[in-house]
């Protein structure tokens, strides 16, 4: 009866541990500049979400690979085509901000702005600009 015990007990142990094991890439973390700066620059990144005045214009993203360095400069590929930006992160009246620069070349101008970081993950930077007259544009990357 002792070893039955110990089975099932060691079979729950086994059970549990490997149901806990969920990965933290999706875990928030504390939106600052850095820790946008650390997560921006890992890896490449693509838009899985962009609402313009609650209209979804996702769909004009589709294929762009985005990859934002270090020394503040970004790139977006499209079929090859490479387009050249730039990006940084600071802190504006207590908000953490994600500037995104390519110019005026459409669809790239449309995410050209100074977003204000949401959430950030190791595989998500959730964006949003409140515009002037008071309607709200989201934008989210997700890691490739």
């Amino acid at each position: 009866m002792k070893i039955v015990n110990f089975l099932i007990g060691a079979i729950l142990l086994v059970t549990f541990i490997s149901c806990s094991s969920d990965s933290t890439d999706d875990v928030p973390q504390i939106v600052s500049p850095e820790n946008v700066q650390s997560n921006a620059t890992a890896g490449t990144w693509r838009i899985t979400l962009y609402m313009d005045d609650n209209k979804n214009e996702t769909s004009d993203y589709t294929d762009y690979i985005f990859t934002f360095n270090a020394n503040g400069s970004a790139t977006a590929v499209k079929n090859a085509v490479t387009k050249n930006g730039n990006w940084s992160t600071f802190r504006d009246d207590g908000k953490v901000k994600f500037l995104i620069n390519f110019g005026d070349l459409p669809p790239l101008d449309e995410i050209s702005d100074d977003w204000d970081v949401l959430e950030i993950t190791s595989n998500r930077i959730k964006l949003e600009d409140t515009s002037g007259d008071g309607s709200k544009d989201y934008l989210t990357f997700e890691k490739n």
